[in-house]
């Protein structure tokens, strides 16, 4: 991420051209044409109209930038995929669960859902975690 970037949570419709971008940028050298982008969006049945709007907001936003190539623009991330959601996965944790992993965690598990195989894996990551401390 750029310096001058400051990140704010994207509405769902931004979030979900973004992960287009993050996802299918790298088969077309990083850049994307808007109907490169629209042609993975088709199930959001959005006007080309629609999808200019959203992408103009990012570009605003400094998430995306944009290149001149003849008629076309090409649209390239400026924000890591990796780096927005933890930037939002922060933001829920502190917005929500006053910053308690602990809170998190028993809210989308009751203790009885939650399998011994997804404990392990937790239970490993904190470990990890612990041991880079």
């Amino acid at each position: 991420m750029r310096g001058d970037i400051k990140m704010k949570l994207l509405p769902l419709s931004q979030f979900e051209v973004m992960k287009v971008l993050w996802d299918h940028s790298e088969e077309y050298g990083g850049k994307m044409t808007r109907k490169q982008i629209h042609s993975y969006l088709d199930n959001k049945n959005w006007q080309m109209v629609t999808l200019n709007t959203f992408l103009n907001r990012l570009v605003q936003s400094k998430y995306l930038e944009i290149e001149h190539s003849g008629k076309e623009y090409l649209y390239i991330p400026l924000i890591q995929k990796e780096q927005y959601l933890a930037y939002e996965g922060r933001s829920v944790l502190q917005t929500f669960y006053q910053n308690s992993l602990k809170k998190f965690v028993a809210s989308i598990y009751d203790y009885e859902d939650i399998t011994d195989d997804e404990i392990e894996e937790l239970q490993t990551y904190l470990n990890e975690l612990k041991g880079e401390k």
